[in-house]
């Protein structure tokens, strides 16, 4: 009972529940949000490209998870890695809203792939390296949470478009700019306190 009483660590709040949304955000985008964006282009084949996008999306995901797992060592931080490809692949997204550019869309859905992946394996793994006894299924539900509530973005996206009649670039700008403060905040927060209480 008394490993259930221990509270979370610091750098979980700090910064892994902060990159946890962005996890399945990021598909969310890629495959709902990019789609209609360029649908007028299509001529009927909306429908095969937005499966084209979630091909992409997830497979680059499933690769990338499978890459940092056989080179754990070599490749850096992978959460912190992915949250930047997410916000990368949001500005791409923002650029093919604003130009309707195919080509673009599709970069978009890649680097927002490869971030989904690398952001869940980064969470999954500061959550083991973090977690204090018995605690470790706690933490690993939040950021699952957390994460499928990523699903949610777009739905957020379109009732800020017919609510507020704010553009899809406009708010995919904001999005970027909630995912980078959010997350460099939190960085930000964790470091001082670990100057002040470095314990």
């Amino acid at each position: 009972m008394t490993g259930n009483r221990t509270p979370l660590p610091r750098a979980f709040r700090l910064v892994v529940i902060p990159a946890a949304p962005w996890i399945f955000g990021a598909l969310g985008i890629a495959y709902a949000v990019l789609p209609p964006i360029v649908a007028p282009q299509l001529d009927g084949f909306a429908t095969a490209f937005s499966g084209l996008l979630c091909l992409l999306s997830l497979g680059l995901g499933f690769l990338a998870q499978r890459l940092v797992g056989t080179a754990e060592r070599r490749t850096g931080p992978a959460r912190a890695t992915g949250v930047a490809l997410v916000v990368t692949g949001t500005l791409a997204a923002a650029g093919a809203a604003a130009t309707e550019a195919l080509w673009l869309a599709v970069v978009a859905a890649s680097v927002l792939g490869i971030g989904y992946g690398l952001t869940l394996v980064g969470c999954l793994r500061d959550c083991e390296r973090l977690a204090p006894p018995g605690r470790l299924g706690t933490m690993t539900g939040r950021v699952y949470c957390l994460g499928y509530l990523g699903f949610g973005l777009p739905t957020a996206i379109a009732w800020l478009h017919s609510s507020f009649a704010i553009g899809t670039a406009a708010t995919l700008l904001c999005v970027a700019a909630a995912a980078v403060a959010t997350n460099a905040g939190g960085a930000a927060v964790l470091c001082i306190v670990r100057r002040r209480h470095p314990g």
